[in-house]
């Protein structure tokens, strides 16, 4: 195991995974816990609910995309 893994705890995984779906990048997960975006990732792959998140995820950064632009767009 990669001492980035042991710095995760793994009791965390249900929260990240949410906080996934909701739009938030491991990178920022991974930073609150010193690791690396990888080691988030990797560990939160072994999740069921880890595929849906990421979709969820990429649905997000598209209404925000879609946001931002249709308030450029009246501005």
């Amino acid at each position: 195991m990669r001492p980035d893994a042991e710095r995760y705890p793994s009791a965390n995984d249900d929260d990240a995974i949410a906080e996934i779906a909701s739009g938030v990048l491991s990178k920022q997960i991974a930073a609150r816990y010193g690791v690396t975006p990888y080691a988030v990732r990797k560990r939160l792959a072994k999740h069921p609910d880890y595929s849906q998140a990421v979709i969820d995820q990429a649905e997000s950064f598209v209404e925000d995309a879609t946001d931002e632009a249709m308030r450029l767009a009246e501005g």
